[in-house]
Parts: structure tokens; C-alpha cells; sequence
């Protein structure tokens, strides 16, 4: 038995081999064939064998190799020295013949001062077909009665021996003098000013007869390595021209390769393949061969105010969208890009969210990345615009626009927008609560917060008030909400009023429902001595909200005539009498 391993846990493997063979032999063994089923146990550094002294049990290794020059070269492992089988026989099979008959036979003998470990002879001058190798090993005891490499139970109680066993075949091979599997297409490319790419495919020799390509379009800034756009091309048959064409079109600025491949004419033909392919299983057919690849091609706009830039969006299971931003033409230096979130249900009709992007000036990745993350579920939509770098420049502009009193300049352009896209966040526990606030005029902060999917049913949430000026950690106030379950409002809302000047960051987090619940939890946390739960959890904050109260200069002098210094030594005064009396009470 032999135990090809694929794993580090060698331990497991080796208890397992010994026990394996440490089992006693079954009962209805003889007992001679009981004392000689399993003697050796080798452990080498890929395998464990357990085996026997007949060379009935072992099994020769076997690789062939295809030479141009229409040859297969075939290399075979010897018996191990013990076995004493030094002979092979070595049988070629061509398919169109016989899938089952030899075509070829050789016999193979193991030179007797031979000391390598392998031997190999080869098949020459072979006709396009495919071929498949058999080798077997020679009994060395054909003349011996009572001795043989290989038995077999020819009726019941009566065995005999075959002669030769232990065959090992190959998968079949494909010879081909002038194989059109391997023909590659001749391929030019050229790029338009219109922003297209022409593509040039050369014909094929007339006896390959190969007149179907594939022509794929891949885009440099797209996440996928799959196409990004495909043209079947089939040449006519009549066609003078000296090659084919096909054009890709539209195209934004960004660079692009091509791919050209070649279709399989016995595509639907049984048998039939132009490009076999090995697996594990035997052979399969492959739907397209002979293919080429252009390297990257730019396709520039030549007008930088109407070039576009180029994106593409993914949603991450975190509840975030990532959005990639190709790089402009460094001819036209466009560096600062606008970046909008829109949300379907937002409060507002303007961006939701918007992030500011410039491009480093040593960037050498293909393409910019600005996320949005904390997203909770909605639909959204990704808007991108080109800020004008000449915002500050007297008479300059990157995108003019006319109007009634004559032209003038726009902030930013070369917009371009994303459909909408669904986001859903399915776990409760990673559940974000959208939020808004505001500063009203009376010193107060409005906060909304949204509702969450009624699914999920979380209802409670703690807002927290924090005050950089008394602490940036701890909470200057909180108040709990509580969502009534009949409200159709799009959001709840709480105030903190009567505040100072000052900076203040607003703090939401979702309260656990399964608070009291043995066993349940909303978010689960992994610690040194297993999970524990979190009593919050779904964790917004905003940004640092500045407050500024206007006083009335009445209400300044006021507080200014209170604060005199014959009020303040009356007010220490007072607090040091009162201190004192405290002391004495308590003496």
C-alpha cells in the first residue's frame, strides 16, 4: 500500500500506516500466505510503502517526452535490484490503427553494470497522429514452475501467471510535423484619434484552414483580469485583403491589451480537437489555442477638458464601497478629483458623503483608491469630477461652458457617474446607524439618527456628547433612544441644548436587545478565554462640531459686574466660612 501524503501532520500519517500494519492478516488466509503478506515497512521522504518481496507488487514509473524532430523519448524507472527483473517490454499504440493494438514493440534490458536508476529508449520518425506508451515488466521466471511476478485467478482454485504485469500507460500524445495547434497569428494594432483601437490579424496557412479568432479588450484600471470587451471575428471566405480588422471603439482614456486567440474549427465535431489538453481525469479539448498578447496600448484624449475619468467601483462585505480612479494623461496633469456619495434615502439631495482626492506625485500604482465605509444598508451612487487646476488662474480655465451673457468657467468637470448600487449589510451586529447632525442658533446640536432595516429590529441607542474641552474620552452627557414602534419619521431625533462654545463630537452606539437573555448576544468578541459579549455595539462618531454662541453685550456686562473683585473676595469668603463651619460640625 502506498500513502501519498499532502500535508504537514506527518504524525497522524505515521500512526496511521503503523496500524495499517499492525492488523492481523484475514482469516481465511493461508497460513504461508499469512507469514509473507507484509514483511518491510520503508518510510521514504514522500510516501509510506508497505510491500512485499514480489516484484508482482511493484509498479514502474513512466515519462515520455515529444521531440521536434517527430520523436517520443520514454524514461522508466528500474526494479529495484532485490526483484531481479531486468527486462521490459515497451509498446507504442497509434490511435488512427488501433486504440488497443501495438503499433510498435521493443524490448528493453537493463545492462547487468548498469548503476542509474532509470532506463529510457525512444520512437523515431513518427507520422502526425497521437500515440500512447505501454511498459510492462518481463517475469523473470518464465521456465520456473511455481514461480511467477504476477498471478492471477484464471477459475476459481486455478491461477495462472501471465508472463508480464505491472503495466503503466501514458496519456496519449500528440505528434504533429506542422501542427496548426501551434500556429500564432500574426497581430498589429494601431490607435485612432477618435479613441479607438484597430486591430490587424493575418491569415492563416490555406491547408490549417483557421479562419475564426477571438479578439479580447482588456482594460488596464479594471479590477477583473477577465475581458473587458470581445469581438468573434470570422475572415470571409473570399476575402483578397491581406488581413482581417476589427476595431474597438469609444473608449475612455486608459491603457488596453490585446488579445487574440484562436477559435477551434472541430469545435462541434466529436473526436475532433485542435488543442488536446492534459488533465488529471485524461485529456480534454481546449475551445480556443494559438493565442497572442499585444503589450499595453494608451488611448490619450487629446482635449483635457473633455477627458473622462476613468473608474470602476466594488462593494466590500464591511458595508463599504471602494472606488478606483484611473490617472489622467501626464500631458494634461490632472491630479484633484471630487469624489460624491449619494444615498437614496439621505436627508439631503446634495452628496451624502465627499471625499477630496489628489494623486500623489510619485504614485506608481495603476489607479487611485478612496473608500466609504460604515455604510448600512441603501441604494448609493458614486459621482466623479475633474477639479479645474487653474481654480485661481486669471483667465484660465480647464472647462469653459457658454451662457446668455457670454462664457464662463466651471469649478470642476469630466464628470462621470456610477449607476445605483444596493447595499446590504446582513449581519445586525455590523449594522452601522446612519447619522446627521446640525448646529442650531440657541448653542444646540440636533442629531438624527436613522432606523434600522426592520429585520434587525434595533431599536435602542445610546448618544453620546463628548467635549474636547472637558475631555476628548469621556462623555459630557448621553442621552438613551428609544425608537417608538409606530413612528413613520425617516429618522429619530435628539438635542443637546444649552451648550458653550467649544468643540463637540457626537458618539452613537446600537444597544444589545439580547442584554438580558442568557446565551444570546448582538456582538460577540473574541478574547484570550473565549468570546465574550459587547453591551454596544454598531459604533458611528462624527467629526468635532464647533459651537459658537453669540452673547449679547448686556448679558457680557453683566457677567462682567459679577465678576468684580469685590465679588469675587466676598464669594471666597463665603466658601471659606461655609468650609469651616463644615470642619466644626464635623469635629
Amino acid at each position: 500500500l502506498r500513502f501519498q501524503y499532502k500535508t504537514q501532520d506527518l504524525e497522524s500519517l505515521l500512526s496511521y500506516a503503523v496500524k495499517v500494519y499492525s492488523m492481523p492478516p484475514p482469516k481465511n488466509l493461508e497460513e504461508s500466505q499469512k507469514k509473507s503478506t507484509f514483511k518491510t515497512l520503508n518510510i521514504t521522504a514522500g510516501s509510506l510503502i508497505l510491500d512485499d518481496d514480489s516484484s508482482g507488487n511493484w509498479r514502474p514509473s513512466l515519462s515520455t517526452r515529444f521531440f521536434k524532430e517527430d520523436a517520443i523519448g520514454i524514461t522508466f524507472a528500474h526494479y529495484p535490484p532485490s526483484y531481479n527483473v531486468t527486462q521490459f517490454e515497451v509498446r507504442l499504440i497509434k490511435r488512427s490503427v488501433s486504440e488497443d493494438e501495438t503499433f510498435i514493440k521493443r524490448l528493453y534490458t537493463q545492462p547487468p553494470d548498469s548503476q542509474g536508476s532509470q532506463g529510457s529508449l525512444s520512437f523515431t520518425k513518427l507520422e502526425d497522429d497521437e500515440y500512447l506508451i505501454k511498459v510492462e515488466g518481463i517475469d523473470p521466471f518464465p521456465t520456473q514452475v511455481d514461480k511467477c511476478s504476477c498471478w492471477y485467478e484464471e477459475r476459481k482454485n486455478i491461477k495462472k501467471c501471465l508472463g508480464r504485469c505491472n503495466t503503466v500507460s501514458s496519456d496519449w500524445i500528440k505528434v504533429s510535423i506542422d501542427d496548426p495547434g501551434k500556429w500564432i497569428p500574426p497581430l498589429s494594432t494601431s490607435v485612432l484619434k477618435e479613441g479607438a483601437i484597430e486591430v490587424k490579424i493575418g491569415h492563416s496557412p490555406s491547408r490549417f484552414n483557421l479562419t475564426q479568432f477571438k479578439v479580447i479588450l482588456k482594460k488596464k484600471t479594471s479590477f477583473e483580469n477577465s475581458a473587458f470587451k470581445t469581438i468573434f471575428y470570422t475572415e470571409p471566405p473570399d476575402s483578397l485583403k491581406p488581413a482581417g480588422l476589427v476595431s474597438f471603439t469609444n473608449l475612455v482614456t486608459d491603457e488596453y491589451k490585446i488579445v487574440i486567440q484562436v477559435i477551434d474549427p472541430f469545435l462541434k465535431q466529436t473526436g475532433k480537437c485542435l488543442c488536446w489538453v492534459k488533465g488529471a481525469n485524461g485529456r480534454h479539448c481546449r475551445n480556443s489555442c494559438g493565442s497572442d498578447a499585444t503589450d499595453w496600448i494608451e488611448v490619450p484624449a487629446n482635449v483635457p477638458g473633455k477627458w473622462i475619468p476613468t473608474w470602476n467601483t466594488r462593494m466590500l462585505k464591511e458595508g463599504a464601497i471602494e472606488v478606483k480612479i484611473g490617472h489622467s494623461p501626464s500631458r494634461f496633469n490632472l491630479t484633484q478629483f471630487k469624489v460624491m456619495l449619494m444615498k437614496g434615502t439621505s436627508f439631503e439631495k446634495s452628496a451624502f458623503k465627499t471625499i477630496f482626492y489628489t494623486e500623489p506625485s510619485d504614485s506608481l500604482k495603476p489607479a487611485g483608491l478612496v473608500s466609504f465605509t460604515n455604510l448600512d444598508n441603501d441604494e448609493y451612487k458614486i459621482v466623479i469630477q475633474v477639479i479645474d487646476p487653474f481654480l485661481k488662474q486669471v483667465g484660465k480655465c480647464l472647462c469653459w461652458v457658454r451662457g446668455t451673457n457670454g462664457r464662463h468657467c466651471k469649478n470642476s468637470c469630466g464628470r462621470v457617474a456610477t449607476d445605483w448600487m444596493e447595499m446590504s449589510v446582513d449581519v445586525p451586529g455590523k449594522w452601522i446607524p446612519p447619522l446627521n447632525t446640525r448646529v442650531l442658533k440657541e448653542g444646540a446640536i440636533e442629531v438624527k439618527i436613522g432606523h434600522s432595516p426592520s429585520r434587525f429590529n434595533l431599536t435602542q441607542f445610546a448618544v453620546i456628547l463628548k467635549k474636547r474641552a472637558f475631555s476628548e474620552n469621556n462623555a459630557f452627557q448621553t442621552i438613551s433612544y428609544t425608537e417608538p414602534p409606530d413612528s413613520r419619521k425617516p429618522a429619530g431625533s435628539v438635542s443637546f441644548t444649552n451648550l458653550e462654545n467649544g468643540e463637540y463630537k457626537i458618539v452613537v452606539e446600537v444597544i444589545d436587545p439580547f442584554l438580558k437573555q442568557v446565551g444570546k448576544c448582538l456582538c460577540w468578541i473574541k478574547g484570550t478565554n473565549g468570546r465574550r459579549c459587547k453591551n454596544k455595539c454598531g459604533v458611528v462618531v462624527s467629526d468635532w462640531i464647533n459651537v459658537s454662541v453669540h452673547v449679547p453685550e448686556e448679558l457680557k456686562a453683566e457677567r462682567s459686574r459679577n465678576s468684580s473683585p469685590s465679588e469675587l473676595n466676598k464669594g471666597t469668603m463665603i466658601t471659606t466660612l461655609l468650609t469651616v463651619i463644615f470642619l466644626v460640625g464635623s469635629t
